[in-house]
């Protein structure tokens, strides 16, 4: 805010619809704090869905704020992309094929331009008088003959309108991950398994991570002609160079397309990998180091014993931070893997916050469950029953169900008084005013 108040200042947030909870809630203190200082917040999400809704319409209710929905590019606009990808124009029939596959949409215009390059499918027309354009290849041109998909106009073919490439035997995928895949599969097979450790790392991929948990432990001279080569063919750039280099997949569809190539003996593997690279580099990194080991061959004991050993500080480092969703979503991948009372528990605080009361007493019901377990579990059977009922009163007390809820908290009460646990007594009596 101070800086604001000497200039102003414009702060760019590409794809909120990833932010977690407490970048979500900077976002929104940003945005606040914008109403009385000199500052632009330009922030881009994806429409909502059904996972990101709640946030994105926390973030839309904020004031002064202008929502500028984007559509397909029109004609000019598409060609503005292609000449500036391409450094020439497009003759007509190539530009016509381009707007009836890529339905306007700026990534998927920008890798159909680099497939049809790399395959040899658009090729640059320099032999004629005229300035240099590029042009469909003959053989594709033909096949799209074939197909009774072009119609003559003047000196040359275009595309019929309403046709269906479907039916053209081109090759070429429809999809933008198709394209994509297509791609990726052009790359020499060292650099593609250099692109599938990266997918596994993340988005954004460190150089050294990458280097000690590339599978065939290459050389750095290897891997830095592995990324010039993903830089030329514009799959990822770098995005900081200090304190160490940190790479980025252009787009996440990139990051995506490459991790749904690997097996899934494959991805467990590499995730143990990063994991193990990261427990070195970046031990402070739970949460990354949950999501790694939590994602590796969990049937192996040492490595479902470090994923929960992780899952457990990544979620009370959650809740330190007030992010109790993402606390929430530590603990449930924990008990994906392991159930025990003191997890149930936190669960039951976490859903009780959020308000999710439904979540809240099936998880108490298990609760109960758990608060009879063997005596060797810690705490004592008697105090996972007293706290549980606690735990109960909270909920009835939420749903306004006040009767219940003294009940249950005199119950709570007795078996204190009875079994001499007087800091849980004490919680009763607080508890019932």
């Amino acid at each position: 805010q101070q800086l604001a108040q000497l200039q102003p200042i414009v702060i760019l947030a590409e794809d909120i619809h990833w932010l977690d909870e407490a970048s979500a809630e900077l976002l929104a203190t940003l945005i606040r704090a914008g109403t009385t200082t000199s500052l632009l917040i330009v922030a881009t999400h994806r429409p909502p869905t059904s996972q990101t809704a709640a946030l994105l319409t926390k973030i839309d209710e904020l004031p002064n704020q202008t929502l500028i929905r984007l559509s397909e590019l029109v004609d000019a606009e598409l060609i503005t992309l292609a000449v500036a990808r391409l450094r020439a124009p497009l003759d007509d029939l190539a530009l016509d094929f381009l707007q009836a596959q890529a339905q306007g949409n700026p990534f998927f215009i920008e890798e159909l331009l680099d497939s049809l390059r790399e395959s040899g499918d658009l090729v640059l027309d320099e032999e004629n008088e005229a300035p240099a354009q590029w042009r469909l290849a003959a053989p594709f041109v033909a096949q799209l003959q074939a197909a009774d998909c072009l119609k003559p106009v003047g000196d040359g073919w275009r595309l019929k309108s309403q046709t269906s490439l479907s039916a053209a035997a081109i090759g070429l995928p429809d999809s933008i991950h198709g394209i994509v895949l297509a791609r990726l599969d052009r790359l020499p097979d060292a650099v593609q398994l250099t692109v599938k450790t990266a997918s596994v790392i993340g988005r954004d991929f460190e150089l050294d991570v990458l280097q000690h948990a590339h599978p065939q432990r290459i050389d750095q001279a290897q891997l830095a002609a592995h990324l010039a080569t993903l830089e030329a063919r514009d799959f990822a750039r770098i995005e900081s160079v200090e304190p160490a280099p940190v790479y980025r997949f252009k787009h996440n569809i990139t990051q995506e397309v490459a991790y749904q190539t690997l097996l899934d003996r494959q991805r467990r593997q590499l995730h143990q990998t990063v994991g193990e690279t990261l427990e070195a580099l970046q031990p402070e990194s739970v949460d990354r180091l949950a999501l790694h080991f939590y994602y590796s061959d969990t049937d192996d004991t040492q490595l479902r014993t470090k994923s929960l050993h992780y899952l457990d500080a990544a979620a009370h480092q959650a809740k330190l931070e007030y992010a109790n969703q993402i606390a929430l979503n530590y603990l449930t991948r924990a008990l994906k893997l392991e159930r025990s009372w003191p997890r149930v528990r936190d669960k039951v605080e976490l859903l009780h916050i959020l308000g999710l009361r439904e979540e809240e007493a099936q998880a108490l019901l298990v609760l109960d469950l758990e608060a009879v377990a063997g005596a060797e579990v810690r705490p004592a059977p008697e105090i996972r029953q007293i706290e549980t009922k606690l735990l109960w009163s909270g909920y009835y007390d939420a749903v306004s169900d006040y009767a219940r809820a003294r009940a249950v908290v005199g119950e709570a009460l007795e078996s204190s008084r009875v079994r001499g646990i007087w800091r849980t007594a004490a919680r009763c009596y607080a508890q019932l005013g």
